[in-house]
């Protein structure tokens, strides 16, 4: 049981932030996505703050397009996010059985254009999109949840989003939205998927996100990533 209220099932995935658990609210009866923050980070104030942030960025985005949160807590020291329950498959577990057609990265690429685009809206960039951080939903109509066939794409993982402008009460500067184990300044995401200019430790802005899509649109397409350095 987190918090008294959500009853754990079974675990969906372990990352560096923490674990996600297919949990079930005991007195709705709604299945949840629960995120925890790792104890070690959630002894930081800074692993604490980045994970509320994530929350709140998500929180912020009134888009289809964006994973929903339902709520936010804490449960004895740990920190913990409920969202809503996904069926399907990431972009990066679809792209191991080959490229997209054209139809389908332009539709992929569409919705996560959706999805950035109101983050920019509201001032907030992204910085880590990457095929891990979208995710395929289902059709309830196919029976796999690798089918080739979807009817929406989400964008998940705000946890290093940076608020670039608006939305004051979540505004962070570079250093806060480290993890605890780096220094001020360092370099945040994931090397293939970054801009030049996130890659040398810069202030970036939402035109970081585009050239994150550009290379994600161009693995859709082709099956591997335009840069292998």
């Amino acid at each position: 049981m987190v918090a008294s209220k959500y009853a754990l099932l079974a675990i969906l995935g372990r990352g560096g932030m923490g674990q996600v658990w297919r949990a079930r609210h005991v007195e709705l009866g709604s299945m949840v996505a629960l995120k925890s923050l790792d104890p070690r980070l959630a002894e930081s104030e800074l692993g604490r703050g980045r994970f509320l942030r994530e929350a709140k960025a998500a929180a912020a985005l009134n888009s289809p397009h964006v994973i929903q949160i339902h709520d936010y807590g804490v449960d004895g020291d740990t920190p913990y996010i409920a969202m809503e329950l996904l069926e399907g498959a990431s972009l990066a577990e679809r792209l191991v059985e080959g490229p997209l057609s054209p139809t389908e990265t332009m539709r992929v690429v569409d919705h996560i254009a959706r999805a950035i685009g109101k983050a920019h809206e509201v001032g907030f960039v992204h910085r880590d999109l990457k095929p891990a951080n979208v995710f395929l939903c289902r059709n309830e109509a196919e029976s796999s949840p690798l089918s080739r066939k979807f009817w929406a794409v989400k964008v998940l993982d705000f946890g290093i989003a940076k608020a670039v402008e608006g939305l004051a009460d979540v505004a962070a500067t570079e250093g806060e939205v480290e993890t605890p184990s780096t220094e001020t300044g360092a370099v945040m995401g994931t090397p293939h998927y970054m801009s030049p200019e996130q890659v040398r430790g810069k202030v970036v802005d939402a035109r970081t996100d585009l050239w994150s899509l550009g290379v994600v649109t161009y693995e859709c397409l082709v099956g591997e990533r335009p840069f292998r350095g």
